[in-house]
C-alpha cells in the first residue's frame, strides 16, 4: 500500500514538474511576442489603425502572460 502511494505521489510530482516547464515555455513565448510587438510599435510610418491593432494584440499577450504567471504560482505552490 505504501509503495503504491509513493508511486502515485512520484507520478504526481512529475506531472507538476512538467506542467511548470510547459507554463515556463508559454511565458517565454509571450515575452518574445510582446517584445516583437513593442518593436513593431516603434516603427515609423504605421498608421493609427495598425497601431491600434498592435496595441490590442500586445494587451492580449500581456494578459495571457500574466495569467500564465499566476497559474505558475498556483502550480508551484
Amino acid at each position: 500500500m505504501l509503495d503504491s502511494e509513493k508511486e502515485t505521489l512520484d507520478a504526481l510530482e512529475r506531472q507538476y514538474a512538467k506542467a511548470l516547464r510547459d507554463i515556463g515555455e508559454k511565458i517565454k513565448l509571450f515575452e518574445y511576442d510582446i517584445a516583437r510587438l513593442d518593436d513593431a510599435l516603434l516603427e515609423e510610418g504605421i498608421d493609427d489603425t495598425e497601431r491600434g491593432l498592435l496595441e490590442s494584440r500586445k494587451r492580449s499577450k500581456v494578459y495571457q502572460k500574466t495569467y500564465q504567471e499566476a497559474l505558475q504560482g498556483q502550480v508551484s505552490g
